[in-house]
């Protein structure tokens, strides 16, 4: 709902490159951080953040 507007505003690739950056952020969390024996509550962020990434991604059209 946001990443559309913004890429029509500034431009396709700019956001495109923020959702890969916070995507990259959040997969570095998950090889840094997430152990086997960790509860569902200590991922979550890791999977918000994961989502929220996919979202900035792949709501552009191609510039």
């Amino acid at each position: 709902m946001i990443a559309g507007p913004l890429s029509d505003r500034i431009g396709g690739k700019p956001v495109v490159a923020v959702g890969l950056a916070l995507q990259a952020v959040g997969l570095g969390y998950w090889a840094l951080a997430v152990e086997p024996q960790l509860s569902y509550p200590d991922v979550v962020p890791a999977q918000i953040l994961c989502g929220i990434s996919m979202g900035i991604f792949f709501a552009p059209p191609p510039a």
